[in-house]
Order: structure tokens, then sequence, then C-alpha cells
């Protein structure tokens, strides 16, 4: 099903099972109602609503749980116009915000968009269909930025982070350590004798191989750390935040052991072994 299909189907109530969580930004309780008979008159769109009646509670409603779409009235008691707009959007750039507003300003609705706004809605010119179709045009759009992104920064294969993101990290695990005078362990994986594997094996199987090494090296360490598939096969891994350098050591025995037990492909148990290098760095 192609992202038009799927949208088509949101805002025909073909597709979502869940309700929608939706945080509407409005001071007005008369547009409050508004929203939720349209949304309710469409009987489509599965949904559950939260507002908010000014921008600094709509970033508290946000940080305690986070919406999947923001309906934004531009005139609230603590923001006029798109002041809120980049509030909001600096507290929670990620999120798809529909800007519903009482003014049919194109240059205002222009603005909204060159900001971060998903769509621009006019309160009176708008229908349940129409604001529908604007909640899950956004939601669709926010996905699709998250899959790009995945794509652009991720290894296809092994799901990891690719070399160019591994290194953005690894920076960010340097600065972090310069300002905690932390440790951070750099280690270097390359499987040894990985073409054999493929020439006896078969591509199949190195594809496996090469997804089960790095789901094993994932294991052996924290979310704050850094891995990466640097290309081919070879791996990289930073470890933050250590201490002393037995804490190293500790790791590298984990790297070890990941190698010691072969993997199972089909009716074959493969054999892996690696070359491992690395290096501690006090910054």
């Amino acid at each position: 099903m192609t992202i038009a299909e799927s949208v088509a189907d949101c805002a025909t109530g073909g597709l979502r099972a869940t309700p929608v969580h939706i945080l509407l930004v409005e001071d007005n309780p008369a547009d409050v109602r508004l929203v939720e008979e349209m949304l309710r008159c469409q009987g489509c769109l599965p949904f559950e609503l939260v507002v908010a009646q000014d921008g600094q509670g709509a970033v508290a409603r946000i940080v305690a749980q986070p919406p999947e779409v923001i309906l934004l009235d531009l005139g609230l008691p603590d923001g006029q116009a798109l002041e809120t707009l980049l509030k909001i959007h600096a507290a929670a750039p990620g999120l798809p915000i529909v800007v519903l507003s009482a003014n049919n300003d194109e240059r205002l609705a222009l603005q909204a968009l060159q900001l971060g706004a998903q769509d621009f809605l006019v309160k009176w010119d708008t229908n349940g269909h129409l604001l529908s179709r604007a909640i899950c045009y956004a939601i669709e759009r926010k996905q699709l930025q998250d899959r790009l992104y995945h794509l652009a920064h991720h290894d296809p294969l092994t799901g990891l982070a690719n070399r160019k993101h591994f290194y953005d990290r690894l920076r960010q695990c340097l600065a972090g350590a310069s300002r905690n005078e932390r440790l951070v362990a750099c280690f270097f994986v390359d499987l040894v004798n990985f073409k054999e594997i493929n020439d006896l094996y078969g591509h199949a199987a190195g594809d496996e191989v090469l997804r089960i090494v790095g789901r094993r090296l994932s294991h052996c360490v924290r979310i704050t750390d850094a891995i990466g598939r640097l290309g081919g096969d070879e791996f990289a891994l930073a470890v933050t935040d250590l201490t002393a350098g037995e804490a190293v050591t500790t790791v590298a025995d984990k790297l070890i052991a990941a190698f010691q037990t072969p993997v199972h492909f089909e009716d074959r148990a493969i054999p892996i072994h690696a070359s491992i290098g690395g290096r501690a760095l006090l910054l």
C-alpha cells in the first residue's frame, strides 16, 4: 500500500484502529467544542483529544505525554500570531503541527508553513472531513520524514548507524567525555575470513552473519554508547562515561565472548572470528 493510499484510508476510516492522540491548543471553549464536533461528526477518525489553553500549558502537556499531532490556534493569551508556533516547535521539533486560524491570511499561512507547521486551516472554512484529512496527512508526513532520516543514517542490513552517523555520534561522545573528564573506549571489529563465509555458505548466509554480529555487538553496549557498521565486515563501537581502565577490559571481554558461539543459518553452524582493536581515550 502506498503512502497516499494509507492516508486516504485514514481519512475515510479504513486504517486507524487505535485513537489518534491529539493536543488541541485553544483558549476559546466554543472553538474547542467546534473541533470536537467536527471530528465526532466525521465519525471515521477515532481520536483522543487533550486541550491546553496556552503555549505554556501545551509545552507541559507535550513533556508529560507527547501527542501524535498538535492542533494550534495562533491567538492565545501568552502568545500571538506565530510566537506560540515558534515556542512549541522549539520544544518539540519532531511533532507535526496543524494550525487552526481565525484569519484567512495567505501570507500568515505561508509563514506558518515555513516555520514548521504541516498545514494551515481556517476555522470557519473547515469541516470534519478536511480536519481529519489534515491530521492524517500531518502524521503520515512525519512518519515519512522519520523513515527517510533512518535510511540516511543507518545501515539497511543491520539497522546500526552507518559510517557517517557513527562518526557524528563519536564526536558527541568525545565532547561529553571532555566536559565530564571521563574515558571513552573506541573499538574496531573486523570479521576474519568473511569472504570465505560468503564463498562457502553463500551471500544469504553472509548477510545473516552480519545481522547476528550486529545484534550481539549491540548487546555489549548501553543505549548511551555508539555502535555502527562502517562498511563490509567492519564494525565500530564507542563506549562512553568510563571512569577506569578496568572498565575498558570488561567491555573487551564482552566483545570477545560475542564471537564464541557460531551463527546458525538454516541447518548449518557457521563459526565466526573477529579481529578486535581498541583504544581508551582520556580527554
